[in-house]
């Protein structure tokens, strides 16, 4: 065989192997944004109140979160292959639990199993990206690794209802959580852990890892991008994911059907500026400058979002738009986190970073649903709290409180100008 048709061939398998991760990350957002679409079936079914069906939504970003770090670790330490298929399996049973619960507590727990299995999408792609893929695209193709996320919680939000609508979503759940047992088989079987970047792909040896995680946590810019992660993409998957559909119906007047349509818009514009903010980056040959753009972006849609009574329904859907597409721009501190950290430890370095980004979601989910419940006046259809459209925007300005620390961050942030900074 030629050098140019071995290249070809291992370029076929590098692309092959990368959509397999993305096809995992695109699972964890399918997963991620099915309570928001089942809100009122669940508290129904469940006699929850906002606080429960809170702790339901973020019982999958506890787990996802808490054990972004160790994946990393163990990403670093035994390679994607085995840690990404085991942890697809995972998340298929946990949907399989939670689809057959009687009650909360089972629910959660499968819930729980879920976050646990699906953390691992975004930053085991991540990884193979590093293994398999051109480093200087790094930023572009995590960006495009995150669209395909997003994507995921598109089919997630208005086809899930039509589903859920004619099987029950009982149904809908536990047949998602086959589609995680037929993923984990597809990753144990084609996924393998050296590639390109052979020599990132090594296994550290314990006392490596412990010093290469030593200086992740004593940098203080992996703290500055950590919290920037958290406080401009927290708020938008907790609007998306749980939330955002009771204040598009509640707040501005929208119907069932729309409202989970306009959820789809702001995720549309998530998922457009994810891999628009990593190319930005990557043709600017500079960090900084998308989150900037994108904390400043998202604190001014969030404050005339909440201001505004009830806008014209297109005004609407562009404000959730821009509002998404702002939040997308996240994206470079992945990238700038791991120009500013040791190279051979990235799994670790992006495993903590995300696990800053969604640990905000499982705060702020269950935290929003409490001060729901702190305004509520008291009305009750059909089993179900209705929140008043003060009492949501009341609790729903913790959003622009987030961005404006998100901005604030922006000020300590060293820019690497997408050079390695860290060997």
């Amino acid at each position: 065989m030629t050098a140019t048709a071995d290249s070809t061939r291992t370029t076929a398998i590098a692309w092959f192997i990368w959509a397999l991760g993305a096809t995992h990350y695109f699972y964890a957002f399918f997963q991620r944004v099915t309570p928001s679409v089942i809100d009122q079936e669940l508290m129904r079914d469940f006699s929850a109140t906002g606080s429960e069906l809170g702790s339901l939504g973020g019982a999958y970003f506890f787990t996802y979160a808490g054990l972004q770090f160790p994946l990393g670790i163990l990403l670093d330490r035994y390679g994607p292959r085995r840690i990404m298929a085991i942890s697809a399996l995972l998340a298929g049973l946990g949907s399989i639990g939670f689809g057959l619960a009687d009650n909360l507590t089972p629910a959660i727990l499968g819930r729980l199993l879920v976050g646990a299995g699906v953390g691992v999408g975004l930053i085991g792609t991540m990884k193979l990206t590093m293994i398999w893929l051109p480093p200087h695209r790094f930023a572009t193709i995590t960006g495009v690794t995150m669209f395909i996320g997003v994507l995921g919680a598109l089919l997630g939000q208005t086809p899930v209802r039509f589903v859920v609508d004619e099987l029950g979503w009982r149904e809908t759940v536990i047949w998602a959580g086959v589609f995680g047992l037929i993923l984990a088989l597809a990753i144990w079987l084609i996924v393998r852990d050296r590639g390109i970047g052979a020599a990132i792909a090594q296994p550290e040896t314990k006392r490596s890892i412990a010093k290469g995680l030593a200086s992740i946590l004593v940098n203080p810019q992996t703290w500055y991008l950590s919290l920037f992660s958290g406080m401009l993409s927290g708020p938008i998957l907790t609007f998306t994911t749980l939330w955002g559909t009771s204040f598009a119906r509640e707040s501005y007047g929208m119907s069932p059907e729309t409202a989970v349509f306009s959820m789809s818009v702001a995720l549309a514009g998530f998922g457009l500026g994810l891999p628009s903010g990593g190319w930005a980056s990557d043709q600017l040959k500079r960090r900084k400058p998308p989150l900037w753009a994108g904390a400043a972006l998202c604190l001014a849609t969030w404050l005339i979002i909440l201001a505004w009574p009830q806008p014209p329904l297109t005004a609407a859907l562009i404000l959730f738009f821009l509002n998404g597409l702002a939040s997308g721009w996240v994206v470079t501190v992945f990238a700038l986190a791991r120009e500013v950290n040791l190279p051979q430890f990235g799994g670790s370095v992006v495993g903590f970073i995300n696990m800053m980004g969604i640990g905000a979601v499982a705060i702020l989910q269950p935290l929003t649903g409490y001060l729901l419940d702190q305004f509520w006046d008291g009305t009750i259809e059909n089993g179900v709290r209705i929140y008043s459209d003060q009492a949501i925007r009341q609790a729903f300005m913790l959003f622009p409180a987030c961005s404006a620390v998100a901005l604030a961050s922006c000020f300590f942030m060293r820019e690497s100008q997408n050079r390695q900074l860290v060997s």
